[in-house]
């Protein structure tokens, strides 16, 4: 029997079919040309993976009565759901920024100085991310803030998370601190969206580097002794002078490999190489010499030398 005043609703909120009614529609025809719609989709759509629902189609048959079918994807005997797939691209990038802080005493980087991070995390991708967090794997930091309930696509957060590293001797010697954090969210499918965290940029992965100062320094000091052999109670050639070195690491990084040499004809340091000296750190037993005066020595009144790290020492012959 024919149908008139046929129409389609269609519950979907925002959407508003266009089209119709028709006054009839007989027994067998189609119509596909008089209704449409047109659905502006929305971000919980995305989060969703996709749009699915179901139109209305109502007429009127002869005796006066509705005659309606709840709309089907692709044939006119069954009544499932439309569904129209939305492609879910969930992305999240971390920019991980360091600052030195010169902490007492100031003008030189010491153990105990520190470096302060600051993170900037963004949502790439096209989906809601929950659950954010960010994790450092460098020994001795631990990130403060968060976890981010949400974060909406294109959006940013630069201060929710914290981090305070305490620089070491290590730090100082390597000539820097080098590392990256990590991102981690949660998409709408509950999987896991990480990524390693970028100096400057949120489309590049390269690690935060935070160069320190390394300033390398000694010192010596180098003290004589006159030494009276027989015969005593006189200055004779064949009497000796022996010499005491102190070595003292006076810069910031750990030096290696430290050793002593003395220009002084006829004289030989003994000692050494030390294998390592700490900032601060001195060393006053490790290297000795011996020196035996000439006549040349006690004509002159006694014997100086200057050491390679300019360290002046002299010996009064008496």
């Amino acid at each position: 029997m024919t149908l008139t005043n046929v129409t389609v609703t269609d519950p979907l909120p925002g959407i508003t079919v266009s089209g119709g009614p028709l006054a009839s529609l007989a027994p067998g025809a189609s119509n596909n040309s008089t209704f449409t719609a047109v659905y502006t989709i929305t971000q919980a759509d995305i989060n969703n993976g996709g749009v699915e629902n179901q139109a209305t189609a109502t007429g009127t048959d002869p005796n006066n009565d509705p005659v309606t079918d709840l709309s089907d994807d692709n044939s006119p005997l069954e009544n499932d759901p439309t569904d129209v797939p939305l492609t879910q691209t969930p992305s999240i990038a971390i920019v991980k920024v360091g600052t030195f802080v010169d902490l007492a005493p100031l003008g030189v980087t010491n153990p105990g100085d520190q470096i302060t991070y600051a993170f900037t995390v963004t949502n790439t991708g096209n989906v809601t991310l929950t659950n954010v967090t960010v994790t450092d794997p460098l020994p001795g930091i631990t990130v403060s803030g968060g976890p981010l309930a949400s974060l909406a696509p294109g959006a940013s957060n630069n201060s929710t998370f914290t981090a305070v590293y305490t620089i070491t001797q290590a730090d100082i010697n390597n000539g820097g601190v080098e590392n990256q954090a990590t991102a981690t969210g949660t998409d709408p499918n509950n999987d896991p969206v990480t990524d390693l965290s970028d100096d400057n940029s949120p489309l590049e992965n390269d690690p935060t580097d935070v160069p320190l100062t390394q300033t390398p320094s000694i010192a010596i000091v180098k003290v004589g002794t006159f030494v009276d052999l027989a015969p005593l109670g006189v200055t004779n050639p064949g009497d000796q002078i022996t010499y005491a070195f102190t070595v003292t690491n006076t810069g910031n990084v750990t030096l290696t490999n430290v050793t002593v040499t003395d220009p002084l004809p006829g004289i030989t340091v003994s000692g050494g190489p030390l294998a390592s000296l700490a900032p601060g750190a001195s060393n006053n037993s490790t290297f000795t010499a011996v020196y035996t005066i000439t006549q040349a020595d006690i004509n002159t009144g006694g014997v100086k030398t200057r050491l390679p790290l300019r360290v002046q020492t002299r010996t009064t012959i008496r």
